[in-house]
């Protein structure tokens, strides 16, 4: 939960990454409340390195936590629920799984939805050049009319983008897409059954981008206003049964695992 008072926690980050919607659900899935600190690419890595970090987002610090990436940030926080509510799970089939589910969200989606979403939207200057710029500093917004190339330089380089590698991460999408369609046709709120873990949020933060649902904690452009290509991967996926399952996990999911946590430490 974003909090605009005092908070026990930061969050810096660069809003649009898919780890970023990973680490809000995570924080809002744990109860503590956080302040989000957004910058620009690479300006971010400074204030990470004046708060203990190195150079990995997002970072989480105060109250007792430095920590960056959503799977150690759900190791640290798994440290203090019950054991059936830890979102790493230790039981070995119920580990086994999860760690499937890791390699093709966190991975192989995950990839495929940076790469595929970047190659195009970083070409769409006059409409992203606001939306990176809108939750940062005001110096940032202010350079972002001049900075936006080197910006998409930066990001173009380290994701290796290309129009090969756009077509082989929508290939990827899509069968990653209908792999998850079969199993969860049957209307799940979780990938284990009744059980979330850090699979659901990592499958849902890498299909949010494609999907636009209600609930989804990054800003980005309307499904009018998406490059042809994307706006035609999206419609394709929209219908889909793992559409389905992304807004019934913001809608349903996660909230009701929220809630059965915050009533296990209520009852001590």
């Amino acid at each position: 939960m974003t909090s605009n008072g005092p908070s026990p926690v930061t969050m810096i980050t660069f809003a649009p990454t898919l780890d970023s919607e990973q680490a809000r659900m995570l924080l809002r899935y744990y109860g503590v409340p956080y302040r989000e600190n957004d910058h620009l690419v690479p300006f971010v890595l400074l204030p990470v390195k004046l708060h203990g970090g190195e150079s990995e987002v997002p970072f989480v610090y105060g109250k007792g936590v430095k920590v960056a990436q959503p799977r150690p940030i759900a190791q640290f926080y798994d440290q203090n629920v019950p054991t059936e509510f830890r979102l790493i799970p230790t039981e070995p089939a119920a580990a086994a799984q999860f760690e499937a589910d890791w390699q093709m969200y966190n991975g192989t989606m995950s990839a495929g939805t940076a790469i595929f979403a970047y190659y195009y939207l970083l070409q769409q200057r006059q409409l992203m050049a606001p939306i990176f710029a809108a939750p940062t500093s005001w110096f940032e917004r202010l350079i972002m009319p001049v900075f936006y190339p080197i910006m998409r330089n930066l990001i173009s380089s380290r994701l290796k983008l290309s129009p090969e590698a756009a077509q082989q991460a929508h290939d990827k999408i899509v069968s990653t897409f209908a792999e998850t369609d079969k199993r969860v046709a049957d209307g799940r709120l979780y990938l284990q059954g009744d059980r979330m873990t850090l699979g659901d949020i990592a499958l849902v933060s890498a299909a949010a981008p494609m999907l636009l649902p209600k609930g989804y904690g990054t800003r980005l452009p309307t499904l009018e206003q998406m490059p042809p290509p994307m706006r035609t991967l999206m419609d394709q996926l929209r219908g889909t049964p793992t559409a389905a399952f992304v807004q019934r996990f913001y809608s349903e999911g996660l909230p009701a695992a929220q809630a059965k946590l915050a009533a296990a430490r209520a009852q001590g």
